[in-house]
């Protein structure tokens, strides 16, 4: 072989008449001496002897010579090359979220080539989305498959978007963390774009009525690099379940009654059978199916002076035993609408209630009862049952007026001896009550919808609360009123009251688990006076002493038995709207 080579490319050429017909581009595109080459000293390629047949030319028989130009590729290489795609010339795929209210974005990590090329969500044959979406209903049946990505936001309130949209990338696992991270600015700014622009058609001045109910994340990898975003490495998620999520990412931007849902995987890629793929989605094609598209205002107080409570409000039901949360449709609570009750409230007039004994509830819950629902309230009561006949029954609970000030730890029971104290302890600090101290009366002019997450109301989706009129009625509860009240607080005395004391039932998780509501209640003001300039304030100040003065004799005499709930949580239920 050649000892070395003569490269004449970027170089002048040797002044020679003619090029020498040796010199031919060979491997890796270099142009090479046909001549046998001696030592490094060796003369250059004109002083060379000729070559011999075979060598450096090409030989009478017409065969190649080893050195004379390489051949063209196959043609099924040349193919290859010829087909790699222009992502620069192809129409991209945008967001394609609409600007109305809905009920769901489906959101993928980010378009893939095919997907880039064609100009549509999930259009690659080997991708199940859209058969998935066809399968459950998710996309009605006029829906053909990606190319109909543009008309889901109408058709079915649905909705696409990448957390990388406008990077095309087929490869998933090539994208680092840093470079994903560095999309979510953008994508969450496409979120609050979309929903500013959802609130704009139907006239909402809050700026949430138009949050979709649900955000469905088409694979983990998405979710968890928006999870572990902004986290100290020892804090990140290793692994993620598919399903409901509990909780969002840090800097979320749409409220906590969008649901958050992580997706079985649609990529033809991922190992997993039918029936794995598609429970998710039939999960998701449930809850669905059960929200209203187009969706009905259902926010209370919708107007541009008063901050709005979240999405569908009162389209909210208890959860499935199995998932934290869950949406229906508004027709579960008939047709209440919070504007009518807004309505109401206002021409109630402001009220007084009269605390009258600590008491020790069914299952020992305690509780801080009064002495009857005010006329105003009562009269209140009265008119959303005449004019909202579609609400659930009126609970037990809310029909007489009290403050439920803590339950018993789970798995404690009272003895017979222990609510002997319970009831003297009731009995001692319940005298203050008895001179009617104004001071102690509880000034109700304002009411508001809480929208809770459990039932003792520490955790609160939402509270909207509304001025009650400025006319004060101080008349007492009626007759009726207070004989409602004192058949409860009566039965205390009965000898066999303990059985009824001691059932299971209502303890602590209870009141502190997952449970989805809503209820119009007047919320008692936690603080001193100093910290309260208005009326209301002053005497709630002056009540949560006496509380706390009963609950500290409670824990002196029985330690560690009960779950007290959280000042700022302590209200009244006028009555229960939902759950």
């Amino acid at each position: 072989m050649f000892e070395a080579f003569s490269c004449t490319v970027g170089k002048p050429e040797a002044p020679s008449a003619a090029k020498s017909p040796e010199v031919s581009h060979g491997r890796q595109g270099r142009a090479l001496s046909g001549t046998k080459q001696g030592p490094a000293t060796r003369p250059h390629a004109e002083q060379a002897e000729p070559a011999a047949p075979g060598v450096g030319s090409s030989p009478p028989t017409g065969k190649r010579s080893r050195l004379s130009p390489a051949p063209a590729p196959p043609a099924s290489t040349a193919k290859r090359q010829k087909q790699k795609p222009d992502l620069s010339q192809a129409p991209g795929v945008p967001a394609r979220l609409g600007s109305k209210p809905l009920r769901l974005i489906i959101v993928g990590a980010n378009p893939s080539e095919h997907a880039w090329l064609s100009g549509h969500y999930y259009s690659n044959p080997g991708n199940w989305m859209w058969r998935i979406l066809k399968d459950t209903g998710i996309a009605p049946s006029n829906i053909r498959g990606s190319q109909d990505d543009g008309k889901m936001q109408e058709e079915a309130g649905v909705g696409f978007i990448d957390v990388g949209v406008g990077h095309p990338c087929t490869q998933l696992c090539s994208i680092s963390t840093d470079t994903f991270q560095s999309w979510i600015d953008t994508f969450y700014g496409h979120l609050t774009e979309h929903v500013q622009q959802a609130c704009k058609s139907i006239g909402c001045a809050c700026g949430k009525c138009g949050c979709p109910a649900v955000v469905a994340f088409s694979g983990k990898r998405q979710f968890m690099e928006l999870m572990n975003f902004g986290r100290p490495r020892r804090d990140r998620l290793k692994k993620l379940d598919t399903g409901l999520q509990a909780a969002g990412p840090i800097g979320w931007p749409l409220p906590a009654t969008t649901e958050l849902w992580v997706m079985t995987s649609t990529s033809g890629a991922s190992p997993m059978t039918n029936e794995e793929r598609y429970a998710t989605w039939k999960d998701l094609a449930t809850l669905l199916a059960k929200l209203d598209h187009p969706p009905r205002p259902t926010r209370l107080f919708h107007t541009a002076s008063a901050p709005l409570t979240p999405t569908r409000l009162l389209g909210m039901s208890q959860p499935h035993p199995d998932k934290p949360r869950s949406l229906i449709s508004a027709d579960s609570v008939g047709t209440h609408h919070y504007l009518e009750l807004q309505v109401l409230l206002g021409k109630t007039a402001t009220s007084f209630l009269q605390p009258v004994s600590f008491f020790v509830s069914w299952q020992g819950v305690l509780t801080l009862a009064y002495r009857g629902f005010p006329p105003p309230v009562a009269n209140l009561k009265r008119q959303i049952e005449a004019s909202h006949p579609g609400l659930e029954s009126e609970n037990p609970g809310s029909r007489w007026p009290k403050t439920s000030l803590g339950a018993l730890k789970d798995n404690k029971r009272l003895t017979p001896d222990q609510l002997k104290a319970l009831n003297a302890i009731c009995e001692r600090e319940s005298v203050i009550f008895t001179a009617g101290d104004d001071a102690l009366r509880v000034r109700m002019d304002t009411a508001g919808v809480a929208l809770y997450e459990c039932r003792s109301c520490e955790k609160l989706l939402a509270y909207q609360e509304c001025k009650l009129d400025t006319e004060v009625d101080s008349s007492e509860a009626t007759v009726e009123e207070q004989g409602r009240v004192q058949q409860i607080l009566v039965e205390a005395l009965d000898p066999n009251y303990w059985f009824s004391v001691s059932k299971d039932g209502n303890r602590e998780t209870h009141y502190r688990g997952p449970h989805l509501g809503a209820s119009l209640i007047h919320k008692l003001r936690s603080g001193s006076p100093a910290g309260n300039t208005n009326r209301s304030g002053l005497a709630h100040a002056v009540l949560f002493g006496t509380i706390n003065h009963f609950r500290k004799k409670v824990e002196e005499e029985l330690p560690g038995l009960y779950a007290w709930f959280s000042d700022e949580s302590l209200h009244v239920t006028f009555r229960a709207l939902m759950g």
